[in-house]
């Protein structure tokens, strides 16, 4: 009986917050011994410098109590999609945020910090210029058309960590 051979190729994608891309590939070939039915198979990672994947130190994601300024994605969408380390409160009014919108966002006060018109992949930064973004901002999305509120969104700035989604917004940077 002749020794089985499989080849096994992997492919990993990493898209890290700094932007740079990375991506790599790897074949393994693998021997199959029908007499024993045994698989033996060692993956190591490292990096290009030789250094074990468990000693590479993960970025620090998380943003400072009090952010200069938070620079969100427009990624559309309803409240089902955040996915955030916080108990945000998202709530849908029937539409659901679609290509183009209204954000409006203001402090917990009322003051409105920002207020655009802005299409998926548009960002939308809320200066922190009186240095009120110290609590709860709320954003509201508005459909164009009829100018009717479609969500809500109450996030905490004192607790935020990169790639939060939050309904219609993703963070992207909190400077």
């Amino acid at each position: 009986v002749k020794d089985e051979i499989e080849i096994v190729k992997f492919s990993a994608k990493a898209d890290p917050p700094n932007g740079k891309i990375c991506f790599d590939s790897e074949q393994y070939i693998i021997v199959v011994d029908p007499n024993e039915c045994r698989v033996d198979v060692e993956i190591t990672c490292e990096d290009k410098e030789g250094r074990d994947c468990n000693e590479i130190p993960s970025p620090n994601l998380k943003c400072s109590e009090s952010p200069e300024d938070l620079t969100f994605t427009y990624i559309g969408g309803d409240c089902d999609q955040s996915f955030n380390s916080q108990q945000d409160k998202c709530e849908d009014f029937g539409v659901v945020p679609s290509t183009r919108s209204r954000v409006t966002c203001k402090d917990d006060d009322g003051e409105v910090f920002d207020s655009e018109t802005v299409t998926i992949g548009d960002k939308l930064t809320i200066p922190n210029s009186s240095n009120t973004l110290r609590g709860v901002l709320v954003c509201d999305i508005f459909e164009t058309r009829n100018n009717e509120k479609i969500q809500t969104l109450n996030i905490d700035t004192t607790s935020l960590s990169l790639k939060d989604v939050f309904g219609s917004l993703r963070l992207e940077s909190c400077d």
